[in-house]
């Protein structure tokens, strides 16, 4: 099954790295990491690591469209197509298939993520002379994991999708409601709990309340970021929100796919 995940995996990189939609993502967050970091120049931001904290709020918001756009016609866009039919017929397996794709849509993602990365650390050294390597160093493992996350999500979305639209519908639904609604609603829901278990004495703490925003992947990753920025406080034993976080973005990136192929292994697809 290696030798197919792999080529699967080389063709379909291949094939998605041409993607114009793609590049012109990643060239936005790139240009936005680089708008940012000019402006750090005549802003309050006076060294790389503050710089860091503002490339986390663009990584964010633009990451998880990149993720989309990567992987939501994976294995949709074939099946609409019927040459996924073709492919099967191939000595690859459905299981084979979804890996290949996982893999090579998490590369690109990564390697879109890297551009970005390696413009914002070459200004930030001509900028502010030098950067904190352990802080970049965590900074960068932990974005990496965000970004196989999102292409995870977008992949594992497809698997359970017959047709572009239905792919789309779905990778955009997740953005808006498990990233961008969730991560503005949680403050609500949390005063929602409040206001409820206020009836009966019950209060929720600031680290509880973080435990809610951190159950959706932005959310999980903001609070993950804690590990590189304040790794001393995070890693306190009273304080498990930062691995919580980070522990999200695993289950995420392992749930949604296991369940995409779950579906995907016995859907018809002529």
């Amino acid at each position: 099954m290696t030798a197919s995940v792999l080529r699967i995996a080389r063709h379909d990189f291949l094939n998605v790295r041409r993607s114009r939609l793609l590049w012109g993502v990643v060239a936005a967050y790139a240009m936005f990491t680089v708008l940012l970091v000019i402006s750090g120049a005549t802003s309050d931001i006076t060294g790389a690591t503050q710089l860091l904290v503002g490339v986390t709020g663009v990584t964010a918001v633009v990451l998880p469209v990149v993720g989309i756009v990567a992987g939501y016609l994976a294995i949709a866009g074939e099946r609409e197509d019927g040459t996924i039919t073709y492919r099967l017929g191939l000595p690859d397996s459905r299981l084979a298939l979804v890996v290949g794709k996982l893999l090579s849509r998490g590369a690109t993602v990564v390697l879109g993520l890297g551009a970005g990365f390696a413009v914002a650390l070459g200004l930030a050294f001509a900028m502010f002379g030098s950067v904190d390597p352990g802080v970049f160093g965590r900074f960068v493992a932990i974005s990496t994991v965000f970004a196989l996350t999102n292409a995870a999500v977008a992949v594992g979305l497809s698997a359970l999708s017959s047709s572009r639209a239905r792919a789309m519908t779905l990778a955009g639904g997740f953005y808006v409601v498990g990233d961008v609604l969730w991560l503005i609603g949680s403050g609500y829901v949390v005063d929602a709990v409040e206001t409820v278990g206020g009836v009966v004495g019950v209060t929720v703490s600031a680290r509880e309340a973080a435990l809610v925003t951190a159950l959706s992947p932005v959310g999980a990753y903001l609070e993950a970021m804690e590990l590189a920025f304040a790794p001393a406080e995070a890693a306190r034993a009273a304080d498990a929100v930062p691995w919580f976080g980070f522990g999200m973005l695993l289950v995420w990136g392992v749930a949604v796919p296991a369940v995409g192929y779950w579906r995907f292994r016995t859907a018809e697809l002529a």
